[in-house]
């Protein structure tokens, strides 16, 4: 089954110049991305060109697709994990993240409800085994340009503090991840995935 992805168009967010384009990591009060933003994103075939597309998501840079990426956190620490070499992403394989989450599909479309929210609340599910409460807060958002598959994606990202460590992960293709301090997190640094390295830059700076 071919999958759709929401996304909007790059001058909805930017501008007709580019002219509110950022690089790295943005808070949330710097940049506008409001709803009325969201109500202007279209769902595309990710993967191929069809019902009018003329390039996949995942090769029209006039498009961003919107990902919701989410940061766990338990008392100052941040939870951190390895993608092995089974994971299905190769690119990212045996980098380490501090961030989980993924693309918003037409699933996550509920009456009423907030579209961001149900995606998060998914993706969440999807990826971690928790019992227990958790509070959500988006903090900002990422771009990164640089390359490809960064110019095609925008993130949105949420910090989810969690009343205990009890998360662990569903994927099998994951090495366990753990609740490491910013200090320890630092040591793997160069081994981070791009946008855990921006994200990590962000927190550290604003030290949590």
């Amino acid at each position: 089954m071919d999958e759709k992805v929401l996304a909007i168009k790059r001058k909805v967010l930017f501008g007709e110049r580019d002219e509110k384009a950022f690089s790295g990591f943005t808070p949330v009060d710097k940049f506008d991305f409001s709803e009325n933003e969201i109500n202007k994103s279209v769902f595309l075939y990710r993967k191929v060109a069809k019902e009018g597309q003329t390039k996949s998501a995942e090769e029209d840079e006039e498009h961003k697709q919107i990902i919701a990426y989410l940061i766990l956190l338990h008392k100052g620490k941040v939870f951190c994990y390895k993608r092995t070499s089974k994971a299905g992403e190769q690119r990212l394989k045996d980098k380490y993240s501090i961030g989980i989450g993924g693309h918003i599909n037409p699933i996550d479309v509920k009456c009423e409800k907030d579209l961001i929210k149900e995606s998060m609340e998914r993706e969440f599910d999807e990826e971690i085994n928790y019992l227990g409460k958790k509070k959500m807060k988006l903090i900002g958002y990422i771009n990164n340009d640089s390359g490809a598959v960064e110019k095609v994606h925008i993130g949105l990202v949420y910090e989810v503090e969690l009343e205990n460590e009890n998360a662990k992960l569903r994927e099998k293709e994951l090495d366990e991840g753990n609740f490491l301090t910013l200090e320890e997190i630092g040591k793997k640094y160069e081994q981070l995935e791009s946008w855990s390295k921006i994200s990590f830059d962000y927190l550290k700076n604003r030290k949590i």
